[in-house]
């Protein structure tokens, strides 16, 4: 009786699941992207026990057979981080889409992830998804896309800024950073910001479920004054979409702070009109408060 209690609860021990080791990371939210030709736009969030995390890479790409490049959103789910910070992830994805000819087309396609977070709350990693787009009706080939692979950084943002300003920095360096939770990077060079690219959570622009769309915004290059505190500038971009377009104007009023940290706050207000010409929706965020920090 004792030999068959004492071998129920080995066999019980070993079917118990073994908790997994917590990675020595930073836990909460990493924003921050890549700046490269096509600058893309990384979200990860560390679950409070540093052993999951979930991420959203977005990213434009330019798509075989579409006029214009389309914006890729290459979404990971709660995943398995290694004790070391790392991860690496390759998913297979299918679902519809509308094609180049506004057919309906089936979409089949693999992402690949990678991730290494430090235990110092600032990451780095690579994102591709590749697609193959079929007329749903005839099953023929009607389009391709490739991100390529987009390497990213990203960081953990500090709760509290100092608004104690400081001159601009005249190295090149790259920031890091989020409009509330939408990930921002931004590239200067010279004292001058060479590029700026935020994700926009459109207001106007909404999917049959309700919720709001998100679409890339870029920001030009910005031309400081040599040794400035704080700048504003203003600009618009167009967004295309299957029945119109959107304008979106944007106004951003910003500071640089001790720590080498650029602070501040952006507006959008957006224009939906139809091909037509004809305004379907007008919507404006009111000012959003956003901080981005060096990326080394």
């Amino acid at each position: 009786m004792l030999l068959r209690a004492v071998l129920a609860l080995v066999a019980l021990l070993l079917c118990a699941p073994v908790a997994a080791s917590a990675a020595d990371v930073a836990t909460g939210s990493y924003t921050g992207g890549g700046t490269g030709e096509e600058p893309g736009l990384a979200f990860v969030f560390v679950e409070p026990d540093a052993t999951t995390y979930q991420a959203v890479f977005t990213v434009r790409a330019p798509c075989e057979a579409y006029e214009l490049p389309v914006v890729a959103r290459i979404a990971i789910p709660k995943t398995q981080l290694a004790p070391d910070g790392t991860s690496t992830v390759t998913r297979q994805i299918t679902g519809t889409a509308q094609g180049p000819d506004g057919q309906t087309a089936n979409e089949q396609g693999e992402v690949t992830f990678s991730l290494q977070l430090g235990e110092d709350g600032t990451g780095a990693g690579t994102a591709r998804l590749r697609s193959t787009f079929t007329d749903q009706a005839t099953g023929a080939v009607v389009a391709q896309c490739d991100t390529g692979e987009q390497a990213f950084r990203v960081a953990v943002l500090p709760s509290l800024v100092t608004k104690k300003r400081a001159p601009a920095p005249r190295r090149s360096i790259d920031f890091l950073g989020a409009v509330g939770v939408q990930p921002l990077v931004a590239s200067m060079s010279g004292g001058d910001i060479e590029s700026m690219t935020v994700l926009y959570r459109s207001g106007c622009q909404r999917r049959a479920t309700g919720s709001a769309i998100s679409r890339i915004v870029a920001v030009p290059r910005l031309d400081l004054k040599r040794g400035v505190l704080a700048f504003r500038a203003r600009g618009f971009n167009r967004l295309f979409t299957s029945t119109g377009e959107e304008l979106v104007r944007f106004e951003i009023r910003a500071s640089f702070v001790r720590g080498g940290i650029l602070t501040g706050t952006i507006r959008y207000r957006g224009v939906l009109r139809g091909f037509d010409g004809e305004v379907v929706s007008r919507c404006d965020s009111g000012p959003l408060s956003f901080t981005a920090v060096p990326a080394d």
